[in-house]
């Protein structure tokens, strides 16, 4: 018997992730040959705002998981670049978990629930720990890209892998 709910939207969610951010790394590639701040923030806050259709979808109100994980991705895509500065490409790590742990917090006010804080705030950190390790391939995408060019097919494939496992803690729940 299955005990548990979210798996559909948790799946759902980490495919339209992989394409928009397969999608944006074909832009990145194609049209912007130096990076610049605007674009990074741009990048950011179009994948926090698909990430809270998800979240919203989920708690029956997009509208409302747009909304507050724009200002999210706003404020932590703003903090990636000072902290780039200190410590390098390791921003791009400590951003995700922040984003997820965010995530977390905002899917329990979207969804009115009354978990204790604390339970919210360990299941960001799981999702965040867990997506961060799935977020490495693609790091090393960007970073060290193939010789013989990128093959987008392995970078859905890595953004699945990276996405799937922050959604499954925030969305699984146990059955009524």
């Amino acid at each position: 018997m299955n005990q548990w709910t979210g798996f559909a939207h948790a799946l759902a969610g980490a495919v339209f992730l992989a394409l928009i951010s397969t999608f944006g790394d074909w832009v990145w590639a194609m049209f912007i040959p130096k990076h610049q701040v605007i674009y990074g923030l741009i990048h950011g806050a179009v994948m926090c705002a698909c990430i809270g259709a998800v979240l919203g979808w989920a708690a029956r109100s997009p509208i409302k998981g747009i909304l507050g994980t724009l200002v999210i991705g706003t404020l932590i895509s703003g903090a990636f670049y000072p902290l780039y500065y200190l410590i390098g490409l390791a921003s791009m790590f400590v951003c995700w978990m922040g984003l997820w742990i965010a995530f977390a917090l905002w899917d329990r006010k979207l969804r009115r629930e009354q978990t204790p804080p604390k339970s919210v705030v360990l299941r960001g950190v799981l999702a965040a720990i867990l997506s961060g390790a799935g977020f490495t391939p693609i790091y090393f995408l960007w970073t060290n890209p193939p010789a013989e060019g990128n093959n987008y097919f392995i970078f859905f494939a890595a953004w699945l892998v990276a996405f799937l496992p922050g959604f499954l803690p925030l969305m699984l729940r146990p059955k009524d």
